[in-house]
């Protein structure tokens, strides 16, 4: 044969060779497989983190706790700086709670501030009617409503109805 010539072989080897279209990966072995060695790496990491607990000296672990202590009382100083103010300016602890400032009087600030824009405006609208058959005021008629000619008394009187529905129901 020359050198020219390409060989011809009739040998090829596994690698070129296609995966067998009946046979697949057995995913659910692969999963166990994978599942076992994450819980083997976990208790690895847990086992490490122990290690490294029992090698902290004294100073390091006395730091550890009190920067515990100092967060516990950061929240417990703020917890009580919540209450003072929201019983001071009547907003809900919740609301008092999510406003940023760290002092009293910044915080007292925000709460009025905060309560400032949720107090519901009110109208002047008069009642021409007895009210309900036991006497009392009810909500305002709608047909009373739509007689008033300024728009924004129709929308005051319309949210004052809104806010006399509720505290009935």
């Amino acid at each position: 044969m020359s050198e020219n010539q390409p060989t011809t072989s009739t040998e090829t080897t596994t690698a070129e060779q296609p995966e067998p279209q009946g046979e697949g990966t057995d995913w659910k072995a692969e999963a166990r497989k994978w599942e076992k060695r994450a819980k083997e790496n976990a208790d690895a990491a847990r086992r490490l983190s122990e290690i490294e607990g029992a090698n902290k000296t004294a100073e390091q672990r006395i730091a550890d706790l009190e920067k515990r202590v100092a967060e516990a009382d950061a929240k417990d100083r703020r917890a009580a700086l919540v209450s003072k103010v929201a019983q001071a300016t009547g907003v809900s602890p919740q609301i008092v709670s999510m406003l940023s400032a760290n002092d009293e009087e910044g915080l007292t600030a925000q709460a009025n501030s905060v309560a400032g824009m949720a107090k519901v405006p009110t109208s002047n609208v008069v009642r021409t009617d007895n009210g309900g058959p036991d006497g009392t005021l009810g909500p305002i008629p709608t047909e009373q409503i739509k007689q008033l000619k300024s728009q924004h008394d129709r929308i005051m009187a319309y949210a004052q109805q809104y806010e006399q529905m509720k505290q009935l129901h």
